[in-house]
């Protein structure tokens, strides 16, 4: 009796979701804009793994990121606007003694957000 049911249920919500992302429509400048608003935190997952690649324990890099973050909100909370997020970093000497400015630049590179991008909804679709 559950079988059928959650396959019909399942086969609905697929057509459902082809149905959604077929009329979905991207407008590259909010994307972009909605990215900005985090001052580069969205980038934050890659700067752990950045940190960890370079020998870092996972815990350590996690904590560093963390701390990092909370400094930058309590910057825009007090109304520093154009604080970013690689900004902070920077000013961190754990973070660059391990990653360099190049390093640094590839790793903020808005590309890294949509690498596989496509291969994902391949891949779920």
């Amino acid at each position: 009796m559950i079988g059928p049911d959650a396959t019909i249920l399942t086969a609905y919500m697929l057509n459902r979701l082809t149905g959604i992302m077929s009329r979905l429509k991207v407008i590259e400048s909010n994307v972009q804009r909605n990215l900005d608003l985090t001052r580069g935190l969205v980038y934050s997952s890659f700067v752990l793994v950045e940190l960890m690649r370079k020998g870092m324990k996972r815990d350590d890099a996690y904590s560093v990121i963390q701390e990092n973050s909370m400094k930058l909100w309590s910057k825009i909370e007090a109304g520093d606007a154009g604080m970013m997020f690689v900004d902070m970093l920077k000013k961190d000497e754990r973070v660059t003694k391990l990653i360099s400015e190049n390093d640094m630049k590839r790793i903020f590179d808005k590309n890294n957000i949509f690498k596989n991008i496509d291969l994902i909804y391949k891949r779920v679709l």
